[in-house]
């Protein structure tokens, strides 16, 4: 079990953070919901389709800035930083429902806070693994994005359900809030772990080139049809799924 960890420090710090992780994309995952909850909220199509894609261009520009801010300060504390991001939006997402152009600025804030939250945890649970187990572990760390998406929207559904939008977003956020809090925790306690990335940062020229490299070009066109599949099911199945009196946390639970 040990084998990918320098110690049993490291491990346990590995552990929590996955946990961390966990907490984070619990609180992201119930955004499944969002669109449903816009259109109970009165929200035409044409807006729904411009809250949720809000976040596309800012967690690009943090997925290619990432990089250059890591040579700077630690992986540890943009994780923080991004993580507090994610919190304003949801809370700014509760005040604001009303008005189309600050949901879509406050879901535009949630994305570009996972941006470099996904950058950064990415390149610092690879720097605490070692050894032949790496895939192993790093695939370990890799699911706990994904696998909240089977809890967070049944929540999400059942809290609209029984009590509407008022106060949504604020308990939803209350796992962000959570692992915000035990970052923070483990950024005093693990302050052997606190470093900066070691990895180079990549030019705008650099990914350039990768695009145009035609060895690319199916992996590429592959990984986009897969992204756009997604990002359908997640932004409007709950939609769909809610005007046909289906249950959206059971859908997303399978």
């Amino acid at each position: 079990m040990t084998s990918a960890f320098a110690n049993n420090s490291s491990q346990r710090y590995f552990s929590l953070l996955c946990l961390v992780t966990f907490l984070g994309s619990l609180s992201l995952s119930t955004l499944i919901f969002l669109s449903a909850l816009l259109n109970e909220e009165g929200y035409s199509q044409q807006a729904i389709g411009s809250v949720l894609s809000a976040p596309l261009i800012p967690t690009l520009i943090a997925l290619f800035s990432a990089g250059a801010i890591l040579q700077r300060i630690s992986c540890i504390r943009l994780m923080i930083i991004s993580q507090a991001l994610m919190i304003l939006g949801f809370i700014g997402l509760e005040y604001a429902l009303s008005s189309i152009p600050l949901s879509t600025i406050f879901r535009g804030l949630i994305g570009f806070g996972s941006g470099f939250y996904f950058s950064a945890s990415m390149i610092y649970i690879r720097s605490l693994l070692s050894g032949p187990r790496i895939i192993y572990f790093f695939g370990i760390y890799a699911s706990m994005f994904p696998l909240p998406n089977a809890f967070g929207p049944i929540v999400a559904q059942w809290y609209f359900k029984n009590h509407g939008s008022d106060g949504f977003f604020l308990y939803m956020a209350l796992p962000g809030l959570l692992a915000l809090l035990t970052l923070i925790a483990l950024s005093i306690i693990f302050k052997g772990f606190d470093r900066s990335s070691k990895t180079p940062a990549i030019g705008l020229h650099s990914y350039y080139q990768i695009l145009c490299a035609k060895r690319f070009h199916a992996l590429g066109l592959g990984i986009f049809s897969i992204g756009v599949l997604w990002g359908f099911v997640t932004g409007y199945m709950a939609l769909y799924l809610s005007q046909h009196n289906f249950s959206v946390g059971l859908f997303f639970y399978q």
